[in-house]
């Protein structure tokens, strides 16, 4: 087993836990994208096998399928690129920036 293999398996193992606790795809998808090459993402992201692939070096994904299958749709919408003309106070995803989030009376 090779030195990225490794790590990659680490990697699903940290994130099985996160599915273990229903924790949200969103954030981890967001750790994702700003954490790790973003060619190897894509590349394997855009893999038609990718969650066949995650299941056969950890098989505790297929366990989670519904939980990494959002986890890929979220890395795809924040690797979408924005339409600027479309936007203005929420980001591309149609939630709140944190800059512009407003308390529950509006403001």
């Amino acid at each position: 087993m090779n030195t990225k293999e490794m790590w990659i398996r680490a990697q699903l193992h940290f994130l099985v836990n996160k599915a273990e606790k229903d924790s949200d795809p969103e954030l981890y998808a967001a750790y994702i994208v700003d954490n790790l090459p973003l060619d190897d993402v894509i590349a394997f992201i855009d893999r038609p096998d990718a969650l066949e692939q995650m299941i056969s070096l950890n098989p505790k994904v297929g366990d989670y399928r519904s939980w990494f299958e959002s986890l890929r749709d979220e890395i795809k919408i924040l690797l979408t690129p924005e339409d600027d003309s479309d936007i203005d106070d929420e980001n591309v995803h149609g939630r709140p920036s944190p800059g512009n989030a407003r308390d529950s009376s509006g403001r």
